[in-house]
């Protein structure tokens, strides 16, 4: 019985570390898209001071 439960939550936390890394490996794209953005962002501010 003990043996069912501890495989049961291995297995769940398998399953939760992986999806861990899925979310991490979302937020690092988000993350470059922000900057990107932001980079964009400041570039056309400054072409439009230069205006």
């Amino acid at each position: 019985m003990y043996k069912e439960i501890i495989e049961s939550l291995e297995c769940k936390l398998i399953h939760y570390r992986r999806e861990n890394e899925e979310i991490k490996d979302i937020n690092s794209k988000k993350e470059t898209s922000i900057q990107m953005i932001q980079k964009q962002i400041t570039y056309f501010r400054d072409g439009i001071q230069q205006l």
